[in-house]
């Protein structure tokens, strides 16, 4: 396919491109809009988003059997047959990344493979799976794409001679491996209803439980950072996308057999797309363009809905299930779910059972540590992790390991026998997807957060991430235009680092909102691993939800009750201001008390361009206004933020005052400049008070902006003994 003229339709280049980059129709699917004006093809955001991309897999797949098919036929070797018969049975390989967080050597690592040619020799060629090579690299793809020759993962720098720096992949994805498959686990086993099933927009359907499309976007951002796979503008080129989205309609496979009576659900267009009006409503029928199914026609979410019948694949956790009945595939598929997926479910009842034993004051430690080593951390996976994308329906399909024996159930094992329940804890985020010009991620902690960012995700208080997924290029997507205010969602299960690093003896909401308030923090990093900023995220809303499960002996998987979001852990907060209070008529003119956190330059011409300077309180006056420096009615007052310029410096973890108050003991500093610019003694500004204040904030859900929900409290230890400070 990579030696087929980026000019056919049916070459890695132009099938890749329907995801985004060049903007141009494929296929004759669509009319034709100049760059600027293309909303592209791709669903994000919508009720489709899994259904699109599972005839988008179907035609790569498709291509590559037919390429597989006449490589086959030009075999020479006594076993032709054989190698014609492998070819016609080819699928797609898929990388179950919640079950094996790494994928193999052969995918990310090996420049070379060796295969089996015509002649049947060893023979090493260049690895595929790689990197896919441009022939040629189209500058149009803009900067930094069009310096690089292959597509890159993690790249080393944004010049062409940079390279994919696997080693950062694979500990991003280690560290997120617990995370991925305790989302995945919680998709299938709580999410019930299409919309929060299916997409990353706001609403969980009470399930404290990420989206496919929001885990789809954690792997994109894991596997590309700062290349081409974090980005859908070019995504699609990198070959180990649709290995990715193998799996993606695989965990859709599996949802489908565990919600058997469930399926799209009409909803808005979200923006549209170059096809779908932005105002359109989407159903089960609406076409999926550009996939044709026909001569005129397009695949649409029914059509394709049987895939084994329809698109002739399957998977293995299907083997010998055809023709059985919805309940029967629904207990099997579960069973085989909980396997893969569930170990840590049952870790989190088993250590909410020791929690119960301990609950008289003994630790509960020891059980936790053997409860948490039960399942090991997910390493390198091993080729066999690599299954096909099964075999056509009509042809025999291998057991899955570990699959149940025909007619029977597996069902979960309670410690202890008995019903359990307990409070799953998770940390529900939203935020603005466009709000940062492109793929970002928010990371939550519990502990100490590294000063440093590039070890954020490698530190033993790192929970997990909610990835956003965003176009770069919004002034060529005309519908990422359209939805540039669109909000997305995402949860980070927070029990597994609740039980291995606070010492709590259970989930009660008692023990663990206290823990949380003290230990609880995020950070935000874009794609290339920079840190940004809170204050360039304005939209960024975390709040913590404990969700009640219940395992009752016998059940396949746990129920849920209601949750309940603990607004003050994360909502309430202190807002940190500088009061000033100062004759202003005390100079005889206009001046300005300035604020700094840091060093502040000798000269005062570099003050205001400091990076420690903070802002300013002014006293607007007239030359002419007389003396009025014994005037008690002449007293201003002006407040200066201190939050953004506390969150941007490094070493500071939350805005409790236990941290902020040494920190601004030590830093804290103010100059006075006339209105020319000139400095001022302070002492000839014998009025001045400056006082910190932390004011007790909270955001409620819905409300557009915070309140204030406690008395401000004033820290004179701050200011008091500095000259200007207040000694009240």
């Amino acid at each position: 396919m990579y030696k087929t003229s980026q000019k056919e339709g049916l070459s890695h280049f132009q099938i890749g491109g329907i995801h985004g980059w060049p903007f141009q129709q494929w296929e004759t699917s669509g009319g034709t809009r100049p760059v600027g004006q293309w909303g592209g093809y791709c669903t994000h955001g919508s009720m489709l988003f899994p259904t699109w991309h599972r005839p988008y897999v179907a035609t790569y797949e498709q291509t590559l059997q037919s390429h597989a098919v006449q490589i086959a036929n030009t075999y020479t070797t006594p076993d032709k047959a054989r190698w014609q018969n492998a070819a016609l049975n080819l699928r797609l390989p898929y990388w179950d990344w919640a079950s094996n967080a790494v994928p193999p050597s052969q995918v990310i690592s090996d420049a070379r493979v060796t295969i089996t040619g015509p002649d049947g020799k060893q023979t090493p060629v260049a690895n595929p799976l790689l990197a896919y090579p441009f022939n040629p690299l189209d500058p149009s793809v803009g900067l930094p794409y069009s310096q690089w020759p292959t597509t890159l993962r993690h790249p080393t720098s944004s010049r062409s001679n940079a390279q994919s720096n696997v080693k950062e992949m694979i500990s991003d994805l280690q560290s997120d491996a617990r995370s991925i498959r305790t989302n995945t686990y919680n998709l299938l086993t709580r999410v019930s209803t299409w919309p929060a099933f299916s997409n990353h927009t706001p609403g969980d359907g009470g399930s404290s439980s990420s989206s496919l499309e929001a885990i789809h976007d954690g792997i994109h951002g894991d596997v590309g950072a700062g290349g081409h796979m974090g980005d859908p503008f070019v995504a699609a080129f990198d070959p180990i996308f649709f290995l990715h989205h193998c799996n993606v309609d695989r965990i859709l496979a599996l949802w489908e057999a565990l919600h058997p009576t469930t399926w799209v659900t009409s909803g808005p267009a979200n923006g549209g797309t170059f096809t779908m009006a932005g105002n359109a409503t989407e159903t089960a029928t609406t076409d999926l363009t550009p996939f044709w199914n026909g001569a005129t026609t397009f695949w649409n979410s029914n059509a394709c809905r049987d895939f084994e019948k329809s698109l002739n694949y399957t998977y293995p956790e299907f083997a010998g299930l055809s023709g059985q009945d919805a309940n029967t595939v629904r207990a099997k598929i579960g069973a085989i779910v909980n396997q893969l997926y569930g170990a840590s479910s049952r870790q989190t009842f088993a250590f909410a059972a020791a929690g119960a034993q301990g609950a008289t004051g003994q630790s509960v430690a020891p059980a936790v540590e053997k409860i948490l080593n039960a399942a090991p951390r997910t390493a390198a996976a091993p080729p066999a992790a690599m299954r096909l994308f099964a075999t056509p329906a009509a042809s025999p399909a291998a057991t899955p390991a570990a699959a149940p024996a025909a007619g029977s159930q597996v069902h979960v094992q309670i410690a202890g026998g008995g019903d359990r329940q307990y409070n799953d804890w998770s940390a529900r985020i939203h935020a603005k997807k466009f709000e940062l010009s492109g793929s970002y991620s928010v990371l939550i902690f519990l502990g100490p957060v590294p000063t440093d960012p590039k070890e954020w995700r490698a530190s033993p208080s790192y929970v997990g991430a909610h990835h956003v997924f965003a176009n770069s290029r919004m002034e060529d997507c005309e519908n990422c235009r359209r939805n540039s205010t669109e909000n997305v969602e995402g949860f980070v299960s927070l029990n597994e680092a609740i039980a291995a690093h606070s010492g709590l003896n259970s989930f009660d909401p008692a023990v663990v909102e206290p823990y949380l308030k003290k230990e609880l923090s995020w950070r935000v990093q874009k794609a290339d691993r920079s840190a940004v900023d809170l204050s360039q995220l304005p939209s960024l809303q975390v709040v913590v939800v404990a969700l009640p499960l219940h395992l009752h002996e016998g059940e396949i998987f746990p129920k849920t009750g209601t949750p309940v979001h603990h607004h003050g852990i994360t909502e309430e907060y202190r807002e940190w201001t500088a009061r000033i209070r100062v004759n202003e008529y005390e100079l005889g003119g206009s001046f300005s008390i300035l604020i700094f956190l840091g060093e502040i330059p000798d000269d005062p011409a570099e003050w205001r361009s400091s990076p420690n300077y903070v802002g300013a309180h002014s006293a607007f006056v007239s030359v002419e206004s007389g003396d009025r420096r014994n005037d008690p009615n002449a007293i201003t007052e002006g407040f200066v933020s201190l939050n953004s310029a506390i969150a941007s410096k490094p070493g500071l973890n939350s805005y409790d005052p236990k941290e902020v108050v040494p920190y601004l003991q030590r830093n804290l500093g103010w100059r006075i400049q006339k209105a020319d610019r000139s400095p001022v003694d302070v002492s000839e500004v014998p009025s001045l008070q400056i006082v910190v204040i932390a004011t007790p904030m909270r955001m409620r859900e819905g409300e557009p902006f915070p309140e204030q929900c406690g008395d401000p409290k004033h820290h004179h230890e701050v200011t008091s003994g500095k000259p200007g400070g207040c000694y009240e």
